[in-house]
């Protein structure tokens, strides 16, 4: 027996993937029961010489398996299409079963429900703490449908690990926030006939998925995937990406705490990236721009990113945008007007700062 992957929780940008996900709604893996492997399948007769009964034979890989017996039925699937059909007779090297088709096929599984009794997926869910360490959060057992397909919905696991402790001291230029976006995966084995003899699949920290403490609109890009919020290393990416904000001009006091969230994806493996700031007067004149490194430590999480803060007086303006300088090929992430940051001086209250995520600059979200 064996149990594939068919859909993970991840969406496509361009030639890059985003694995990352809103934990308040559905993040599902998909899985298929291929019981036995199907060569090839071929249209005969139940006498092989076609003066009976119109017949297919099914030619298998590996073993038959004991508790598969003549006269049950079973399901194959090629190519995506379901057939069910009956077992008649056992060969050595291939079923004989009712006629399911016209032409002869190649490869495809079965899917021996009558064979297996009590089948069901049991998966662990493993969430990582603050020292990137694992830590089984869940366990939960799911049963197949009437295709041998699984689902397994891992979100309310992950929301036990979703806690806005807002600990961030600002005195960093980013950091993590575990209980804001954090890194999770997943291990599995089948059970059946009641025992619970196989081995879970092996953990690993290479292929990791990602949640977001966060909820979307179905109808936005991407569905609950946060894809709009992941930086990617692809010149052919033409969307931008975006602070996570809801506010289309946040405001900024001069002296109290504030911080901008964004996604520090995986996609940015030994990719240095900087903070860019260019500070502006009322008129919209360029004073002064800097350039500072981010903690790359804090990479696979939700950051937090402090501005540089300390500015003059006649700075009304803050164009703040994520750039790489170590990237051969990467993508210009946009920060727009509709997610621009308006900050004000408490001494002038009147007197708007805004922190536009330029059109025209080379970003990452």
């Amino acid at each position: 027996m064996a149990v594939v992957i068919t859909k993970q929780p991840q969406r496509d940008i361009k030639t890059k993937k985003s694995k990352w996900n809103a934990v308040h709604q559905s993040i599902t893996f998909e899985f298929q029961r291929q019981d036995l492997k199907v060569i090839k399948a071929i249209p005969s007769y139940e006498d092989g010489f076609g003066t009976s009964k119109p017949c297919t034979n099914l030619y298998f890989q590996g073993v038959i398996p004991t508790a598969l017996k003549e006269g049950q039925n079973i399901i194959y699937i090629v190519n995506g299409i379901k057939y069910t059909t009956r077992v008649i007779t056992i060969e050595s090297k291939f079923l004989v079963v009712e006629k399911i088709l016209n032409t002869p096929l190649n490869g495809g599984f079965l899917v021996l429900k009558e064979s297996y009794s009590s089948y069901y997926l049991e998966v662990n869910i493993y969430g990582v703490d603050s020292t990137n360490t694992f830590e089984l959060i869940g366990t939960t057992k799911v049963t197949d449908n009437d295709k041998g397909e699984v689902k397994v919905n891992v979100q309310e696991w992950l929301q036990t690990k979703c806690i806005f402790k807002n600990d961030f001291k600002y005195n960093v230029l980013n950091e993590k926030q575990i209980g804001e976006g954090s890194q999770f995966n997943i291990t599995w084995r089948e059970v059946f006939d009641g025992k619970e003899t196989n081995t879970f699949t092996t953990l690993s920290n290479v292929n990791l998925f990602y949640w977001v403490n966060g909820a979307k609109q179905v109808q936005e890009s991407y569905s609950q995937n946060m894809a709009v919020y992941v930086p990617t290393i692809d010149n052919t990416r033409t969307e931008k990406a975006k602070f996570q904000s809801v506010f289309k001009k946040p405001t900024y006091f001069v002296g109290y705490p504030f911080s901008l969230n964004f996604i520090y994806s995986d996609n940015l493996e030994n990719i240095e990236v900087n903070r860019r700031e260019i500070t502006k007067d009322l008129n919209g004149t360029q004073i002064a721009s800097t350039t500072d490194l981010l903690n790359m430590n804090s990479r696979g999480f939700a950051n937090r990113l402090m501005l540089k803060q300390g500015y003059t007086s006649n700075v009304k303006t803050i164009d703040v945008w994520l750039e790489s300088n170590s990237a051969t090929i990467w993508t210009p992430i946009q920060w727009t007007e509709d997610y621009s940051h308006e900050v004000f001086s408490p001494f002038e209250p009147f007197s708007p700062v805004t922190i536009p995520y330029f059109r025209d600059r080379y970003v990452y979200e």
